[in-house]
């Protein structure tokens, strides 16, 4: 079979990542639609900083110093805010709003799927097994949950890259695959939130003991060895600007101390939370038997990439599979609640984290490099093993839907809970409050619904649509199906953005003088959960009420707890 020309491989390529852009518009319609604005972190903590940014770069000034952020914050040594990320200026330098906030959350997530994609294909899988790779990587559980801590998004977005360009990097040194390493690595620090890259940290540190432990030619160890020492270094020199900036400012930082863990449990992926990885919808409902925040609750990939996980797990792997299974695993049971207080306070840099949930990002991430093998020979229908096992897989998952159907429905029966609860507003609006406000039977049934409806129509299509169309049909489905149903509960409001939108203040562009009101006039409490403080928009020095910024110098705390 003759090759095709480059160019021809370069075309077939860039036409799947614009129809993983059109999927991604599909699958997160709540937010592409722009009918509704995301919410929580995403618009109290993450946008302010945005905006400043934004207004001083427009009005040609250098944004390193935020006045108006609780008596003035550096910008550019803010751990939580991407100021050396490259995406940040172009986003400035175009003007950020309540809109370009959505766009640039997409454009994340897009570029996610696409860097998973050809990282898919460097593993020499077929495009139709990179693409969905990266679909399920765009609509995971991660992604979705976490919609509204943008920062977490911004650094996830870069991991299947930075596996990509390791993974170069490991089959020998150049100084391109050294470049590329090392650069990618600088996108996912530069994110604007620390404990992905010490997540990171973690993770790589697997991969490369799973690598030192199976590779038995000699010499190999100290190539290695040399390799990831070079890539440190260049690493180190590299973000140097961000750490120099951050080590300046730290000391004077309220976190700058380790945290208690103890004081900051109820923020990891339970134990009870990983029902997720086939009934995502049933842990969003108000439920204090998953015991977390829900934003924590989703780890799904598709009921088929779960099930193919299984399959892994009990049959032959290669190399790569075994390491990313376990690197995958470890980094699962790091974002377990339990495990938090029990390990990380006695762990370099861990001691830091408040959040272990998002570390489910690299599971997850690990766990669609572990199954895209068993995907590939699905769709080919080279494995007699995977051939077997997959009409197994959809009949169990189907009686587990039926189970759950049944017990849902019963509970719902036995409680007197109403079908449709009595709601207001106009249809979009209806069904947005339904979702918030389902209870946990409802919730369980709607999934298990889902659940039945898709391994139902294999069990009818199976025979007249063959599996390379078929099973990517389903997966693209359920991961569609999933967004549409957990974002309205995880990541938008109910209002839309030019609703929030209007909700700022009309100030005059760029950084203006201030006209010196009284402290009492540059405050609205009423807002303070839905944009933030009011003085992170109207351009005036000072405030009366100490903003809940997740960054705050000790001195600032300190004054305004002062008589």
């Amino acid at each position: 079979m003759p090759i095709a020309p480059t160019n021809s491989k370069t075309r077939k390529d860039l036409q799947h990542c614009l129809l993983l852009g059109l999927f991604l518009v599909v699958a997160y319609l709540p937010l592409s639609s722009l009918l509704f604005a995301v919410k929580n972190d995403a618009l109290t903590e993450n946008f302010p900083p945005k905006y400043f940014f934004s207004a001083a770069l427009r009005a040609g000034h250098w944004p390193l110093w935020n006045p108006y952020m609780n008596f003035g914050l550096p910008m550019y040594a803010d751990p939580g805010f991407a100021f050396w990320h490259p995406l940040t200026w172009l986003f400035g330098a175009l003007g950020y709003n309540i809109w370009t906030l959505s766009v640039e959350i997409l454009v994340y997530i897009w570029l996610g799927g696409i860097f998973m994609y050809f990282l898919g294909r460097y593993l020499c899988h077929s495009r139709r097994t990179a693409f969905v790779m990266a679909a399920m990587f765009m609509c995971c559980g991660f992604f979705v949950g976490n919609l509204s801590h943008t920062n977490f998004l911004t650094c996830a977005a870069f991991l299947p890259l930075v596996i990509h360009t390791f993974l170069g990097l490991q089959q020998g040194p150049t100084p391109k695959r050294l470049f590329f390493a090392a650069a990618s690595l600088y996108l996912l620090i530069s994110g604007g939130h620390p404990a992905i890259p010490i997540g990171t940290i973690y993770f790589l540190a697997a991969l490369v003991a799973g690598l030192a432990l199976t590779n038995t030619k000699p010499g190999e160890l100290k190539k290695l060895a040399a390799t990831n020492l070079l890539l440190l270094l260049s690493v180190l020199g590299l973000t140097a600007p961000i750490w120099l900036s951050w080590l300046q400012v730290w000391p004077y930082f309220t976190r700058a101390a380790p945290i208690v863990q103890q004081h900051y449990t109820g923020a990891g992926f339970s134990l009870t939370s990983w029902s997720s990885f086939v009934f995502p919808f049933a842990t969003m409902a108000e439920n204090h038997f998953f015991s977390t925040a829900n934003s924590m609750r989703s780890g799904y990939f598709s009921f088929i990439g779960f099930g193919l996980l299984l399959f892994t797990l009990v049959h032959k792997k290669n190399r790569l599979q075994s390491i990313f299974l376990i690197s995958g695993a470890l980094l699962l049971v790091l974002s377990t609640d339990g495990v938090k207080t029990l390990v990380y306070s006695h762990l370099p840099l861990l001691r830091f984290i408040r959040h272990n949930g998002e570390y489910r990002i690299f599971a997850l991430c690990a766990f669609i490099i572990v199954i895209s093998w068993p995907l590939e020979s699905l769709l080919r229908q080279n494995d007699t093993a995977i051939n077997r096992y997959l009409p197994k897989m959809i009949t169990t998952f189907f009686l587990l839907g039926l189970i759950a159907l049944l017990a849902g429905g019963g509970i719902m029966l036995y409680q007197h809970i109403p079908l449709l609860p009595p709601s207001t507003g106009g249809f979009l609006l209806r069904i947005k409050h339904l979702l918030d406000i389902l209870p946990p039977a409802e919730a369980l049934t709607i999934a298990a619904a889902i659940l039945l409806t898709l391994t139902g129509a294999w069990l009818l299509l199976r025979r007249r649509i063959r599996p390379a169309l078929l099973i990517p049909g389903i997966i693209l489905i359920d991961l569609i199906l999933s967004c549409w149903l957990l974002l309205p509960v995880t990541g938008v409001q109910r209002q839309s953005p030019a609703d929030m939108q209007a909700l700022l203040p009309h100030v005059a562009p760029g950084i203006p003088l201030p006209t010196l009101e009284p402290l009492a006039q540059n405050d609205r409490p009423g807002l303070e959960k839905i944009i933030g403080r009011w003085s992170y928009y109207t351009k005036q020095p000072g405030t009366p009420v100490r903003g809940d910024y997740p960054v705050l110098f000790q001195e600032t705390k300190s004054y305004f707890q002062s008589p």
